[in-house]
């Protein structure tokens, strides 16, 4: 499946849900295309060793490799993990990666199956 954003609002909450089951080295870049608030995300690493996933939350351009990420997670092998933020974390854009290293200039691939599921509003 490849990036998925749908929205669900009521009177008194509006929030999108980004899903992207194969997350890559490649970024996923302003997903939402506006500013928002980051609630919650669910990121799963099915992979056999250990994942780096990294977020770009700032405005500014994104080039892989070079950008610093704002974010990051460390997966390790075959685990998944729920990160609520009670407060929020506010955003310019919403862009996320994954490496199979830690360092900013990583461009390598993760291997296997990375996924996050964002709830954003």
């Amino acid at each position: 499946m490849a990036l998925k954003v749908s929205g669900y609002s009521s009177t008194s909450l509006t929030h999108k849900i980004v899903e992207q089951s194969t997350v890559t080295q490649t970024a996923d870049v302003d997903v939402l295309g506006t500013s928002g608030t980051l609630h919650s995300c669910t990121l799963l690493n099915s992979h056999s060793a250990i994942v780096y996933i990294k977020f770009f939350l700032t405005t500014g351009e994104y080039a892989a490799g070079v950008t610093e990420p704002d974010l990051m997670f460390r997966l390790p092998a075959t685990t998944s993990r729920q990160l609520d933020f009670p407060a929020g974390l506010e955003f310019s854009q919403l862009t996320f990666w994954a490496n199979d290293g830690a360092a900013t200039n990583d461009t390598d691939s993760p291997g296997g199956t990375v996924a996050i599921t964002a709830v954003c509003s």
